[in-house]
């Protein structure tokens, strides 16, 4: 009776186990019919069903991870996509994309020190990416301190000279919090001169004048950003502000702007 008793239990497990073999694949053959037709969902629904029977699946792990970041429409869902990924880096510290990604939603919530901790793992890695050294600069300067956000923003330019937020958030620190406006002006004239090719650079200096309240000039970089990108929606804005101040725009028709 024993010898019978175990080969039914034995038997009983082994169809257990093929069952839910079956089903997960079932569950994955439903995940990606429902990419297919752009339900990501649905799939990020199927997947973490499946994940439920494959625990120890960390490339699917990665990828529900990935879609709940993608189909996150209000501050809960992303949260939740900020855990899960969380969950994902400590199964798998070397995933690279979601820890770049976690790094983003950790800066949406406000969470500057943790952000920190991953980006200083990533700057490990990538030596030379202005990027990183741009998001450093955001965190340290979200937390008040001003010297650290001032050498990564410095890193930043040097490592990117495209970087034309680090230029500007530099800038505000020298002027605001070291009261070293004349650094800060010659700082935004490097910007634009190491990107003149670029409408941003000019109407980046332009916000900065516009600040300071030095209209005139701030219109001189407005017309000019516009000439390079007429359709650029940050310019228009800028030009309606001066526009509505009555500051004229070199070579450019008020009236045909304020119809954009």
């Amino acid at each position: 009776l024993m010898v019978v008793f175990v080969v039914c239990v034995g038997t009983t497990m082994g169809l257990h186990t093929l069952q839910v073999k079956r089903l997960a694949v079932s569950l994955l053959d439903q995940k990606r019919r429902a990419e297919r037709t752009g339900d990501d969902k649905l799939a990020a629904r199927y997947l973490s069903q499946y994940l439920g029977y494959n625990t120890n699946d960390i490339e699917r792990h990665a990828e529900l991870a990935e879609l709940l970041q993608k189909t996150a429409e209000n501050p809960r869902a992303k949260y939740r996509a900020l855990l899960y990924m969380e969950k994902v880096i400590r199964m798998d510290p070397g995933r690279t994309s979601i820890r770049r990604s976690l790094v983003d939603l950790l800066m949406q919530f406000g969470r500057y020190n943790d952000a920190l901790v991953h980006l200083e793992t990533l700057r490990s890695q990538f030596a030379d990416e202005g990027e990183l050294e741009y998001k450093t600069g955001l965190c340290h300067q979200a937390l008040q301190k001003y010297q650290k956000a001032s050498i990564s923003y410095r890193s930043a330019i040097v490592h990117d000279s495209a970087q034309l937020e680090a230029y500007q958030n530099l800038a505000g620190i020298l002027r605001d919090q070291f009261q070293q406006a004349d650094e800060a002006d010659k700082l935004i004239d490097r910007m634009v001169t190491s990107n003149s090719h670029l409408s941003g650079a000019f109407a980046g200096r332009a916000r900065y004048l516009f600040g300071l309240k030095k209209y005139e000039e701030a219109a001189a970089d407005v017309a000019t950003a516009h000439k390079i990108s007429p359709k650029d929606l940050d310019v228009i804005a800028l030009a309606l502000q001066l526009i509505e101040k009555q500051i004229s725009l070199p070579g450019l028709d008020s009236k045909e702007i304020s119809s954009q």
